[in-house]
């Protein structure tokens, strides 16, 4: 994937929940146009590539609605709609049906962020200010997996 990962994970660590469907909405819209971007270059293992790229982030969007509201099943007959797009797209070899979904998952994108921003839950940033930073990871010496975690060195209230 093209995408700058770093980007994402850092606006991915401070979203609230409707920030994330944004990023699944926006990751899942950019391997559409990057799909297309292959399509015209001839390139078809990306092309493919990217088409079940989409699909796993529109299947992220589909799994996370909440089916109590009656929106969701209109949502997730939008979704199937756009996945069997998706596929067909990939078993057409034609960037005809990626367009359409590109051009129907940007149009609920539009709006889903729209509804988000009137309710003020989009950016959480000014909340992730005040919270303690920890970095953890990984890592792999001599046969052995070690945990490696570094917190801020000031915490708590200054005097």
């Amino acid at each position: 994937m093209t995408l700058k990962n770093n980007d994402y994970s850092s606006r991915i660590k401070s979203a609230p929940p409707a920030g994330l469907m944004m990023i699944n909405f926006e990751l899942a819209i950019n391997n559409l146009r990057e799909a297309l971007t292959a399509f015209a270059a001839n390139d078809a293992a990306v092309f493919n590539g990217r088409l079940s790229d989409a699909r796993e982030f529109l299947n992220l969007l589909m799994t996370s609605l909440d089916m109590s509201y009656d929106i969701s099943t209109e949502l997730m007959r939008l979704y199937i709609f756009i996945n069997g797009l998706i596929i067909g797209a990939g078993v057409s070899k034609s960037s005809a049906p990626t367009e359409t979904a590109l051009d129907l998952l940007s149009k609920i994108a539009a709006d889903f962020e729209a509804a988000a921003e009137s309710d003020g839950c989009v950016n959480a940033a000014a909340s992730d200010a005040n919270a303690r930073h920890v970095y953890a990871g990984l890592t792999y010496k001599d046969g052995k997996l070690s945990e490696y975690i570094e917190e801020d060195a000031e915490r708590g209230f200054l005097a």
